[in-house]
């Protein structure tokens, strides 16, 4: 089960995650052109760069070259060509050739976890790589630490229009949120690793299409219908599981309460903004008591599994494979696993996708935290300009077969692009049956995402923005879309190739069903308010707070506990360390702003 989940979230961030890239040139007269585009904004200012406007751009290459410092880590099953290694491949040839940028490892780990100690270890002794991976937790404490460059400045500098234009397009699409994990005091010291925000937090509630159709009901939209449906499913399968639920409550991923809580607009585990601009935990809310107790209800009623307070997600899950749940409220990507396995016991099985309408009538998802990873670059590096002009040409390289993005920008900002549109077949194999690592690609010019040879994407040293914040959810929309119309039409390689695993894996209707409802409450999709490192009060108390949380939520709902009881948790909550971190949680609200 693990082993499905971790190649899907491959899949994804291969949508998503952008490589690395270069820059070509005379350097003074770039310099020149870049500081005459682009006066440098109050580095306080965390407004995202706006592209300049028609007076063209040029690329830079030094000369001679300079030599930047990363780290990596390397797993021992990973295989190379010969010849090849991190220091010396597809993109270190390319980033040599056309910036003028040597990548040297500073060291290299066999896991992340050894990684994050060694960038640690180098932290404390002054001696970190000029460009640094690193989990939101670590690159949070290096920025408080002063030990990372602020990039406002060396955006605003020698950002091309191409990459302030996908930044504006992050910021806009995560409601200005894009870089506060990373924000301190109106500087940002990192970009976050993956700009593909719809694949890492949408969620809706999937229900079993074949079951409402045999009980004459539509897909329900508010709380009544819902338990309406839960009602007459009931007395149909008395066995029957209507809504899933396992005995990990609080969210760490998506809120499996949310039917429960959405419609009294309560969002347990997550950091809620309130009327006077602060943040409020959404478990200690009077609107989260209201959705216990229905949930409480609901257990009475015999709609939730009578077991689900000693069942782990994987173990309540196989109730859903086989085919004996209603209704599961989870990600999107639930189309590729479990119900694939539940159509294999339940062949006449299909899903709809719904969302309840909270109290002002419409639907509101709050979802936790997308960035867990991001690179920065050095406060010594020596060069840290050089970062950003790689970053220009990776991502000009990394979108050049966006057509419509081309024109755009040649319109509105005079922006050439360097690299040529590709043909269809760049991306596909010429010996598809070689290990990847053999792999060759015919392109017209190698880049980031076309290079000629196979190259692993974590080997790329330097920021990983990839630049379209749509990639994932335009490409899923064109699958549903293309499933409605029973044609697979325009649909690019890539798309082709999701349409027929969905469409072999018969779940592709559920697909179009939570694209429709996708494309109609996208915008009422919020982040989490507090997306920064754990508070020192979150270190020390949520361990005792999270199992108090879900312990008297799961006795409530079981009716072990009377409903007054959450009264007493709210107190206890904010007793126990409850108030510190809301007041932890707020000074960092103030700084990301």
């Amino acid at each position: 089960m693990k082993k499905r989940l971790v190649i899907l979230m491959s899949v994804i961030l291969v949508l998503s995650v952008a490589m690395a890239a270069c820059s070509k040139g005379n350097e003074k007269s770039n310099e020149k052109t870049n500081e005459s585009q682009s006066p440098p904004a109050s580095s306080t200012d965390q407004a995202s760069p706006t592209p300049e406007v028609k007076k063209g751009f040029e690329f830079h290459k030094f000369d001679p070259p300079i030599q930047l410092t990363f780290h990596t880590a390397v797993g021992p099953d990973a295989k190379w060509r010969e010849g090849e290694s991190v220091e010396n491949n597809a993109f270190t040839w390319w980033a040599k050739e056309e910036l003028g940028i040597e990548w040297k490892a500073k060291f290299v780990s066999p896991t992340n976890e050894d990684g994050k100690a060694k960038l640690n270890i180098a932290s404390a002794s002054g001696d970190l790589p000029d460009a640094i991976f690193g989990e939101t937790p670590q690159l949070g404490a290096f920025a408080s630490q002063g030990l990372l460059a602020p990039l406002n400045d060396l955006i605003d500098k020698y950002g091309s229009p191409l990459l302030k234009d996908r930044l504006k397009a992050a910021m806009d699409a995560t409601g200005g949120k894009f870089f506060s994990p990373y924000t301190i005091d109106g500087k940002y010291y990192a970009i976050p690793v993956d700009a593909e925000i719809w694949g890492r937090t949408y969620y809706n509630t999937f229900i079993r299409n074949d079951i409402l159709d045999s009980l004459g009901k539509q897909v329900p939209q508010t709380l009544e219908q819902f338990e309406d449906v839960l009602a007459a499913y009931k007395s149909k399968v008395p066995d029957g599981v209507g809504v899933f639920l396992h005995k990990d409550l609080v969210p760490s991923g998506v809120n499996q309460m949310s039917p429960a809580m959405q419609p009294f607009g309560s969002y347990p585990g997550r950091w809620i903004e309130t009327a006077d601009g602060k943040l409020a935990y959404g478990s200690v809310q009077p609107e989260t008591k209201k959705g216990l107790e229905t949930l409480r209800k609901w257990y009475e009623n015999g709609w939730l599994d009578k077991e689900f307070v000693v069942k782990d997600f994987s173990k309540a899950v196989e109730t859903v494979t086989a085919g004996k749940v209603l209704s599961m409220t989870g990600d999107w990507w639930y189309v590729y696993w479990p119900f694939p396995d539940a159509v294999k016991n339940a062949p006449e099985a299909t899903f709809a996708a719904t969302s309840l309408e909270g109290p002002d009538g419409k639907v509101k998802l709050v979802t936790g935290n997308p960035f867990n990873f991001a690179m920065a670059v050095s406060v010594d590096s020596e060069h840290p300009e050089s970062l950003i002009y790689q970053l220009n040409e990776a991502m000009d390289s990394w979108l050049r077969n966006d057509t419509a993005l081309r024109d755009r920008m040649k319109q509105e900002y005079g922006y050439e692009f360097k690299y040529p549109v590709e043909g269809p077949n760049a991306l596909i194999a010429k010996n598809p049956d070689a290990p990847q690592e053999l792999q060759e690609f015919d392109v017209v010019k190698p880049g980031p995402k076309y290079f000629s040879t196979s190259i692993h994407p974590k080997y790329f040293p330097g920021f990983q923005f990839f630049g379209n914040v749509d990639q994932g959810f335009g490409d899923m929309l064109a699958v549903g879309k293309a499933s409605e119309k029973g044609s697979k039409d325009g649909l690019t390689i890539e798309q082709q190739q999701s349409f027929n695993d969905l469409n072999n894996n018969k779940t592709i209707s559920a697909l179009a069903s939570e694209m429709q409802l996708a494309e109609k409450i996208r915008s009422n999709l919020v982040i989490d308010g507090y997306m920064g490192a754990p508070t020192p009060t979150m270190v020390e108390k949520n361990p005792y707070l999270l199992k108090l949380e879900n312990e008297t939520f799961a006795k409530i709902i079981y009716s072990n506990a009377p409903l007054d009881d959450f009264d007493k948790f709210v107190a206890e909550w904010k007793k126990a360390g409850g108030d510190q971190i809301t007041q932890e949680v707020n000074d960092w609200y103030q700084r990301s702003k």
